[in-house]
């Protein structure tokens, strides 16, 4: 971004200074990986299983439920969340009966970090309307489950892209300390010669629509309930 704009309102965004005078607008949802890994080794992975092939299985079984998680929803922030700073917020699973299964708190962990990511994206929107975000490119972990990409797409309503590169942050630093020496002269076009689209996203809006809703009401209890999870704390404390 050329200029500096915080999130007065929302408080979901950090800027830090990119090269040329530029700015970063960024934001950390604390523990999502960790979060799902923690899930899959405590209720899914039979023994000797490799965790990879866990993932694969209850992702397939996500999949086929249908967005919204039949009314189930889902705080995966097991650690607390820091933009907005909630230091006090758990984990919790609402709205599940017995007709609910394994895949569903699965799906509704997925679908709550969605809600984070979009609810993020629609306060650089705020803040830049200049800007046109039709694209979102996405790395790491999550990128290799089809199901999450094809859900962060339909919940935001942006075409997502999954970059060939594991390995760009070390690349990202590499190009950086280049640029240093002089020896990447425009680190935007180094950056497009070395890294590719592998495979597009494109968003569902039918889906968005039926997302949009939950997206509210996460963003609506994920503050409320701040109160409640003070409380048991301190309960615990006595």
């Amino acid at each position: 971004m050329e200029e500096y704009r915080p999130d007065l309102t929302d408080r979901r965004l950090d800027v830090i200074p990119a090269p040329n005078g530029m700015y970063y607008e960024t934001n950390f949802v604390p523990g999502s990986g960790i979060t799902l890994d923690w899930f899959i080794n405590t209720f899914v992975r039979k023994d000797g299983e490799k965790l990879s092939k866990a993932f694969e299985r209850i992702d397939e079984e996500a999949g086929k439920i249908r967005p919204g998680c039949d009314d189930v929803m889902a705080i995966g922030l097991l650690s607390g969340s820091s933009m907005p700073l909630i230091s006090s917020l758990r984990g919790m699973w609402m709205g599940f009966d017995w007709s609910h299964k394994q895949g569903h708190f699965y799906r509704a962990l997925l679908e709550s970090f969605s809600y984070d990511f979009a609810l993020t994206e629609k306060r650089i929107e705020a803040l830049y309307p200049e800007y046109d975000l039709n694209t979102v490119k996405i790395i790491g972990g999550g990128a290799k489950s089809p199901l999450w990409t094809q859900m962060n797409a339909d919940v935001m309503g942006k075409e997502f892209h999954r970059l060939n590169r594991e390995d760009v942050a070390m690349w990202g630093a590499a190009m950086l300390a280049g640029s240093a020496i002089g020896l990447f002269p425009d680190i935007t076009e180094t950056a497009k010669q070395h890294v590719k689209v592998e495979k597009k996203y494109l968003p569902d809006m039918k889906m968005n629509e039926i997302y949009k809703k939950h997206m509210e009401l996460y963003k609506e209890y994920t503050v409320e309930l701040t109160d409640f999870f003070e409380r048991i704390q301190k309960l615990g404390k006595q």
